[in-house]
Parts: structure tokens; C-alpha cells; sequence
């Protein structure tokens, strides 16, 4: 496969693509070539997310289906299975359903979250815009925006294991959530010449159902953007360089040398420091 202007142009770069690229170029052609196949805990967002945005949509997107049993069972799980599947609909489970509305109640019980969902717009809106400096183009779907305490805000709803602040400080590094706001603020701006702030909402899918509104500083914003930009220059040189992108994580260090060095991470707690 060449990846070049002509596929670029035809299959736009999203927030998951680069994610994937920034693991190495291989990452990227298997990000192209796999059948997305959402995990339950995704699923789980997916429900919480419309049931908080978009609750009339419930019924469009989602089925709470019990699994039959005894005999004869295979065959209906199955009918049922396809006729979901030809419906475009998922096939959720009681259980997170259930998660989900507990969710959805601990998101408007907390004060903070309450305002900033009771101002919600623009849900889900389409973003397509393109780097100039690259001319790579891009696409992306917002969550929600949000204009509360005199502030235009962009939001994204995460789900978590944790929203306690520190834990979802190292998630967010873990999984690159610099690239989300980057990229959203980067469209925000080539796209309406706007420049919110950032937040992001985030609610535990467990026991205690905790939500945290974490909002993103000024000099992370930029650090986020200058990450993203970054990322695009690294593309750009990958597609000038390595066309069939068949290349591992000696990307990363562009050939000033061969090996690694390992590190601990600074937030790595030491027990017996000597």
C-alpha cells in the first residue's frame, strides 16, 4: 500500500489515525487494514454518550438484549444478532444499561458538570479542515460544545475506570489525549477562527460512579498543539519518505541512532529508595 496525496485526500486523517501513526508507520497501515471492532468498555461509552447528549437516539442505536437459553437458544441469539447488525443497531447487555443510567445521574448530580451539560451544543458536529503548512487533510467529530461561567468551551466525554484526577492525568498521557485536543482546537481555529478552552468530563463506570471536570490549562493547550503539529510534520515526512509506510519505531528517532534508552517515568513512586 502507497500512501500518498491521492489515498490522503480520499481517506482524511482523524484523531485515531495519528494515534496510531505515533505508535510507528506499521501501526498506521494496520490502523487501515483491521475491521474496528468496539470493546465493551467502548460500547459502554457509546451508551453513556448518547444517553447524556443525545437521549431520542437511544432507541436508533441501541437494543437492551438478554441472551436466550435452553433449546433453540443459538438460532434466536443469532436472528437477533443480524437483524441488529442490519439495523446498524447494538446489542447491549442489562448490566450496561444499567452502568450507563447510573452514569448519565452521577454526570448531572455534580454541580459543575450539571452547568456545563445543561448548556450543550453542537453535539457531534462534523470537523473538516486541513493543515496548510502539510496539506494534510482532516476530519473529526466534536462531542459537544459549551458556553458556561462566560467561557466557550470544547468539551469531550470520557468514560473511565477512574476519573480521580491524577489517574486520568496519566491515562490521558498514556493514550494521547493531546491529540484530541490539539486536533480540536487546531479545526476550531482554521474552521471559524475560534479559540475555546478545553475540558474534559469524565465519570467512573464503577462503584463510586465519581465525575471530574478536568479542565485543560492555556500552556497545556498549546503543548497539545504543538504536539499535533508535530505529529502532522512527522507524517508528512513519512509519506515523503516511506510511501508504503513500512517502517516500526525506529521512526520515532529518524535514524540519529539504532537503539533506545530506557527510563522510568517521573511519576514511578520509589519504596526502598536507597
Amino acid at each position: 500500500m502507497i500512501i500518498n496525496q491521492n489515498f490522503i485526500e480520499e481517506r482524511p486523517l482523524s484523531k485515531s489515525s495519528l494515534k496510531a501513526f505515533r505508535k510507528s508507520p506499521r501501526h498506521y497501515l494496520l490502523y487501515l487494514q483491521q475491521k474496528f471492532e468496539p470493546t465493551p468498555s467502548m460500547i459502554l461509552g457509546s451508551v453513556v454518550d448518547t444517553l447524556t447528549l443525545e437521549p431520542d437516539e437511544f432507541d436508533n442505536r441501541f437494543v437492551v438484549f438478554q441472551k436466550a437459553t435452553g433449546k433453540g437458544s443459538m438460532a434466536a441469539n443469532n436472528e437477533m444478532k443480524m437483524k441488529a447488525a442490519k439495523k446498524k443497531i447494538t446489542l447491549i447487555t442489562e448490566k450496561q444499561y444499567k452502568t450507563a443510567k447510573i452514569c448519565v445521574e452521577s454526570l448531572y448530580s455534580h454541580n459543575e458538570s450539571r452547568q456545563i451539560l445543561e448548556a450543550k451544543k453542537n453535539i457531534q458536529k462534523r470537523l473538516s479542515w486541513r493543515n496548510k503548512a502539510t496539506n494534510l487533510p482532516l476530519i473529526g467529530y466534536q462531542d459537544f460544545e459549551s458556553h458556561v461561567w462566560d467561557t466557550d468551551f470544547l468539551i469531550e466525554l470520557k468514560t473511565s475506570v477512574s476519573s480521580d484526577p491524577s489517574d486520568f492525568n496519566r491515562a490521558a498521557a498514556n493514550l494521547n489525549y493531546d491529540m484530541d485536543v490539539g486536533a480540536y482546537l487546531d479545526a476550531h481555529h482554521k474552521i471559524w477562527y475560534r479559540f475555546p478552552s478545553f475540558i474534559f468530563l469524565v465519570v467512573e463506570t464503577s462503584e463510586p460512579y465519581n465525575t471530574s471536570v478536568i479542565f485543560v490549562e492555556d500552556s497545556t493547550a498549546d503543548e497539545a498543539k504543538n504536539e499535533f503539529y508535530g505529529t502532522l510534520k512527522a507524517f508528512r515526512y513519512c509519506m515523503n519518505n516511506y510511501p508504503d509506510f513500512n517502517v516500526g519505531y525506529e521512526f520515532k528517532i529518524m535514524k540519529t541512532r539504532e537503539y533506545f534508552r530506557l527510563k522510568f517515568p517521573k511519576w514511578k513512586k520509589k519504596l526502598f529508595n536507597d
